[in-house]
């Protein structure tokens, strides 16, 4: 009997899942955000919620990471044109099973959204003779050719899927520039391909005399496996 209630509370012990709240935020971004009244920033109607997540196996074998700079950048990256989060909260959420703990950040907010950097969908025109001769100044760049990037070697004995969001400005002569990796989920296995390809994505050159494209600009490149 006494053997049985032991091993009862070593199970307990061994078992749990803790909650914990950390921080509630009136404006929480990991960029300098100006004034919505100065810059025209609206209030989303949906929240945003991002997180980050480190697990590890006897302690030995770990993977991911505990950020709260890394889910806030996936809670603003899964909006698009979201650059803030306001009247929101921050949590943390801790599970033991056995030899298997997982230690996870959760940020939750109302994306505050800059309309110039929503892109609305648009499919490639082919070729810089199908570009528009005339362009208004926050019209957003209009597509040439946008490469798709491969899944890599590395990830397919694993079969893992993913979403990474990049960043990046597009010149005058429609060539990409300044391209960088904002948030990924769940791993980084997807970056580097996600940066060479956007890298070559082409748009529409802007005539003489017409207003520089607003950058920078957002997209979120999904990773399946077929």
């Amino acid at each position: 009997m006494r053997a049985t209630l032991l091993a009862c509370l070593l199970l307990v012990t061994l078992l749990g899942c803790v909650s914990q709240d950390l921080l509630r935020f009136t404006v929480l971004s990991t960029a300098l955000v100006p004034e919505p009244s100065e810059e025209g920033l609206i209030r989303g109607t949906e929240t945003a919620r991002g997180e980050s997540t480190h697990q590890s196996v006897l302690l030995f074998f770990t993977w991911g990471s505990w950020s709260p700079q890394a889910a806030t950048n996936a809670a603003i990256g899964s909006i698009p044109g979201a650059v803030a989060l306001v009247d929101g909260q921050i949590w943390s959420e801790s599970a033991n099973f056995l030899i298997y703990t997982r230690d996870r950040v959760i940020v939750e907010g109302t994306p505050l959204i800059d309309p110039r950097r929503v892109a609305k969908p648009v499919a490639d025109v082919g070729s810089i003779e199908n570009c528009p001769a005339v362009r208004h100044a926050l019209d957003p760049p209009v597509p040439i050719e946008r490469v798709s990037p491969n899944y890599p070697l590395e990830a397919i004995g694993s079969q893992v899927e993913g979403r990474v969001l990049v960043e990046y400005s597009v010149q005058r002569d429609g060539r990409t520039t300044d391209v960088s990796v904002v948030a990924y989920e769940p791993v980084d296995a997807f970056n580097r391909t996600s940066i060479l390809a956007v890298e070559r994505w082409r748009f529409c050159p802007i005539p003489d005399g017409q207003p520089d494209y607003p950058n920078p600009r957002r997209v979120a490149i999904p990773f399946g496996v077929r």
